[in-house]
């Protein structure tokens, strides 16, 4: 059950053995907030979730040595605001999912919202 919360509702996945690199891609269809903490051996995932009327708000802790590859539910960053680091933008087409954005973020902690 756990798993399941993390992987197919929050959307936090390794991508690199050890968590040195994990998606971050939620499903927000039933949830209004949400909120997760994943011990890694380089320290605690956090991510979190609000749902409000004209937006959603997010919060993300990415560990010292980590990195997390950030899927935003945009077609247009302008509908982006906070501290992410926009010129991080993926282009491999690999890493491509319809209707979003992929950024690569480094070791920080983000607090950033999308507008609907």
């Amino acid at each position: 059950p756990l798993v399941t919360l993390c992987e197919y509702v929050m959307g936090v996945t390794p991508v690199v053995a050890g968590w040195k690199r994990f998606a971050v891609d939620p499903t927000l269809v039933r949830f209004g907030q949400a909120s997760l903490d994943v011990p890694t051996v380089s320290g605690k995932v956090h991510f979190s979730f609000k749902q409000e009327t004209d937006a959603v708000r997010y919060r993300l802790t990415v560990p010292e040595g980590t990195e997390a590859l950030v899927y935003l539910p945009v077609r247009d960053l302008l509908r982006v605001k906070g501290n992410l680091p926009m010129d991080r933008r993926v282009s491999a087409a690999s890493l491509q999912r319809p209707g979003r954005v992929p950024l690569l973020v480094p070791a920080g902690k983000y607090s950033y919202t999308v507008a609907k």
